[in-house]
Formats: structure tokens, sequence, C-alpha cells
């Protein structure tokens, strides 16, 4: 298991943060919150908690990220999955201009 999760069930097994809120009932919460499917009382108490909390800002960020990235891979994806990006067409190009590399068969 990993520090991270120890340190949540911990803080889960111990107590609730002030506010009502544990590390796990955010994680549970976060897809929600993320997608602003909750209500203004929930949502102040995620704000709330990961304001107080290291580890919960962290998960935010690193979650908001991965699911920012899966999303436009997707839409990459989806726009136009047959054609390179510039930079790289332009790099195949000037190699295939340039001949073999040494070692090359």
């Amino acid at each position: 298991m990993s520090k991270v999760k120890v340190m949540r069930t911990i803080k889960s097994a111990v107590a609730k943060s002030p506010i009502g809120l544990s590390c796990c009932d955010l994680e549970e919460r976060v897809d929600a919150y993320l997608e602003n499917e909750l209500g203004w009382p929930a949502k102040m108490k995620i704000r709330m908690h990961a304001a107080m909390c290291r580890d919960c800002t962290s998960y935010l960020r690193a979650y908001t990220a991965t699911r920012d990235l899966v999303r436009a891979a997707i839409r990459t994806e989806a726009e136009g999955a047959d054609t390179l990006p510039d930079d790289i067409a332009r790099k195949i190009l000037e190699r295939k201009k340039s001949g073999p590399e040494d070692g090359a068969a």
C-alpha cells in the first residue's frame, strides 16, 4: 500500500476533518465535483477540506491533470487519427532526405 493511501486510511479512521469530510469522502466524490454535479454545500466542503489537506490538494491536481490529458487525447484521436503532427512529419522527411544513418541496413 502506498504511503499516501496509508495516510488517507489513517486520517479517515482517526477522525473526519472539522468540516465533516474525510480524505476518502473527497476521493469518492472527486468525479462529481469536477463534473460540477454537486450542490453548493458539498462543493464548499471539498474546497475547504482540500485547502487544509496537502494530500487531497495534490490528489485533486493530479486527478484533474490526468482527466484533462485523457480528454485531449480522445479529442485529438477523434479529430484526425490519420494525421501526424507537423513537427514529426518534418523530422521524418528530413531523415528520409539525408539517407540512412550509420549502421542502418
